[in-house]
């Protein structure tokens, strides 16, 4: 055996361990518990989750406004126990909340199915159209008075 062929499979296993405990630590990462109210808690991933679905103004202000990340986390955590507090009363079993709930379920869907087919092509309008809708239109644009 040649020192090449000892070292391979110590490297590769080696490897194969660091790449676990990288996983791991993401793992735990995300299993961290950024905050928490009584038995209500907030974990990182449930936090990115929650931040990657606001608005990109809103997620670029919470990335520098620490007091904008506290008030969301506490948001949060109310909002929890609240639900927490309506679930433990059975309030989600009432049929007129049942009916406002699949409603709003119902509304989101619509919501998002709509905005995607609004939503124009990525390359519409092209650079030629747009110049092509300015050489036919070209001679109504007027300039204004100084």
């Amino acid at each position: 055996m040649t020192f090449t062929t000892l070292i391979r499979p110590a490297y590769a296993r080696l490897v194969c361990i660091l790449a676990l405990a990288v996983a791991a630590l993401q793992v735990q990462a995300q299993e961290s518990v950024v905050a928490s109210m009584g038995p209500q808690q907030v974990r990182a991933a449930e936090l990115k989750r929650i931040i990657d679905a606001q608005p990109p103004e809103v997620r670029r202000q919470l990335s520098t406004d620490l007091g904008a990340l506290d008030r969301l986390v506490r948001s949060e955590l109310v909002r929890q126990a609240i639900l927490a507090e309506a679930r433990q009363k059975k309030w989600d079993k009432r049929p007129d909340v049942q009916l406002l709930m699949e409603r709003a379920r119902e509304q989101a869907l619509l919501t998002s199915y709509v905005n995607d087919l609004a939503r124009p092509a990525p390359n519409y309008p092209s650079d030629d159209e747009i110049k092509g809708y300015y050489e036919a239109t070209k001679a109504n644009l007027t300039t204004l008075p100084r």
